[in-house]
């Protein structure tokens, strides 16, 4: 851990060249199906509207976005508006999500990001001649003179932002490189944890978190996970079915594990993830075993991410079965929430350094 040293603060304004705001596309035009949206949007398309508010669907228009964390759902943006936000898109760059009313705390997405509430700081810009990094020149000059990356006050101001929770538009700028590196490695980190769960590896010292929301069959082989036992039940049109328990001898021993592998004691682990845990049901065949209680309970806002998740597609899922790629992304969800929470500790280390 780099020594405590004395900083000024900017402004992310002043820190980032280029914003943009959140995708305003109507309720109307997203859903967490992508099928289902299409299937709307040409029945609208075709219906007898007056001229000026007919509009050709075209499925370019229909692009993944995220309305919260870790759940990516489809919205059809058509707007003109919206052309410059695509464009950047194309650049497949991470964006700072940041609440401009500073109650929910900040993530990082790699798709569109939807709400009018919301600004958006990519860490690439894009324009004809390439991607440069999203930095003003003052930026751009102080990371020269400290020899860092340019990438790295993105990065470090992720970590920041994680760490305090709020949408705060200032962060401490440090006149030391050590400090800088240091945050970003955190920071990016933390970007990593908010992938996409087809590409999102755990690290070495992570392993142990796999034994979190492992998707089981009732009495059979995980193998047998498939057609009629993936349908999310009606249940789900409510509470859903939640078994709060102990963790077995298997969990606290992978638990302890990581406390081990990561510097930490098994109490702190078990502290940060929650004193017990939850089977989450997808009907009386299937579950996810072992959701911790903070992992479960962890929300955007007031919106607690995977019972939203799984409320959202019980309805999108109606005549047909959760896709084993649902099922994966939410096992991968649980854990990827997991780190972050595990992460907490470092980060605020990292933020006392700094200011």
């Amino acid at each position: 851990m780099p020594t405590r040293q004395k900083t000024g603060t900017t402004t992310l304004a002043d820190l980032f060249s280029t914003s943009f705001t959140g995708l305003g596309t109507s309720p109307d035009r997203a859903d967490a199906d992508r099928p289902r949206l299409i299937r709307r949007m040409r029945h609208e398309a075709r219906r007898p509207h007056h001229e000026t508010l007919r509009f050709h669907f075209d499925e370019s228009y229909v692009i993944a976005c995220n309305e919260q964390p870790f759940d990516v759902r489809w919205c059809y943006a058509n707007d003109e508006r919206e052309r410059v936000y695509r464009e950047q898109l194309a650049g497949a760059t991470d964006w700072l999500a940041i609440d401009a009313h500073g109650i929910q705390a900040p993530f990082i997405a790699r798709n569109a990001v939807r709400g009018g509430h919301l600004r958006l700081f990519p860490l690439h810009c894009v324009s004809a001649s390439g991607r440069t990094p999203n930095l003003t020149r003052e930026a751009r000059q102080h990371a020269v003179r400290l020899g860092c990356g340019e990438t790295e006050l993105f990065h470090h101001t992720v970590a920041v932002l994680a760490a305090d929770g709020h949408a705060i538009m200032s962060v401490p700028l440090p006149d030391s490189a050590e400090l800088i590196r240091f945050s970003a490695v955190l920071g990016y980190r933390i970007a990593s944890l908010y992938g996409e769960p087809s590409t999102l590896a755990l690290r070495r010292d992570d392993q142990e978190l796999r034994w979190i929301g492992t998707a089981t069959r009732v009495g059979k082989e995980a193998r047998m996970l498939r057609g009629s036992v993936l349908a999310l039940s009606d249940w789900w049109d409510g509470e859903g079915r939640i078994v709060v328990r102990e963790y077995d001898d298997e969990e606290l021993v992978a638990l302890s594990d990581h406390a081990r592998a990561n510097g930490m004691t098994t109490g702190e682990v078990i502290d940060l993830l929650g004193a017990r845990t939850c089977d989450v049901y997808l009907n009386d065949k299937a579950f996810w075993r072992n959701v911790p209680q903070h992992v479960w309970n962890y929300s955007y806002g007031e919106s607690p991410v995977l019972p939203r998740w799984l409320r959202d597609r019980s309805a999108t899922a109606i005549g047909r079965a959760l896709l084993r790629d649902e099922v994966s992304q939410f096992s991968s969800v649980s854990r990827r929430i997991a780190s972050l929470l595990l992460m907490a500790p470092a980060l605020a280390r990292n933020l006392a350094a700094l200011t």
